[in-house]
């Protein structure tokens, strides 16, 4: 579906007043996820999963400029428009042969639509320092949808809400999918976008 359609050249991607927010954001966010580590003068090293325009390899540039960025996707859609991006992979995540370790590892809604959760994240943890941080948001359940919704209205959407959008996951979920993959969960917030997206940082199990 992504691979045979353009995605990246819509006002949702260029508009210069979203694409500063979007920023702003990563930005914020990667601050806080290395607060805890211990970080050289170049900065923090971040691989970005499902990066399209890549929005955490661009926040570390732009506040580390000689930061290590390197990002992977299904398409080279976006590989041209991402010059803060110093390696680009068009692979499978599982296929990634890389022989280094990152500081932080991004998925931006990315997860909804891996298949296997548990395989994808078993794959990344060669990729993570000891210390690092896997940095993930997602949807939380269908835009604009309430969150007294009974079992009925949830198994009605199904695929038909958003066909790539694989699954929706608890926190209880989330949990359970990291433990199961060597990980555990750090932070956890559902109160983005109104209740409709999430944000989880894990960590390596010690």
């Amino acid at each position: 579906m992504y691979v045979d359609s353009e995605q990246f050249t819509s006002e949702e991607y260029v508009d210069k007043e979203r694409v500063a927010m979007i920023l702003e954001f990563m930005s914020g966010r990667l601050a806080y996820l290395t607060s805890t580590m211990t970080i050289d003068d170049r900065g923090p090293s971040i691989l970005e999963i499902g990066s399209g325009n890549a929005w955490m390899c661009r926040a570390a540039k732009a506040n580390y400029p000689v930061a290590r960025t390197v990002a992977q996707d299904i398409t080279d859609e976006a590989i041209d428009h991402c010059p803060w991006v110093d390696e680009y992979h068009v692979q499978d995540v599982e296929d990634l042969d890389l022989s280094e370790t990152f500081d932080v590892i991004s998925m931006t809604h990315v997860f909804e639509h891996v298949p296997e959760p548990v395989e994808t994240l078993i794959a990344l943890k060669s990729l993570l320092r000891p210390a690092g941080k896997v940095f993930i948001t997602m949807p939380y359940r269908p835009a604009g949808e309430s969150q007294n919704m009974r079992r009925a209205d949830w198994e009605s959407y199904s695929y038909l809400h958003v066909p790539a959008h694989l699954q929706y996951l608890s926190e209880r979920s989330m949990h359970a999918i990291a433990a199961r993959a060597g990980y555990r969960v750090d932070f956890w917030d559902a109160s983005a976008e109104g209740g409709d997206a999430c944000e989880v940082h894990l960590t390596l199990k010690r």
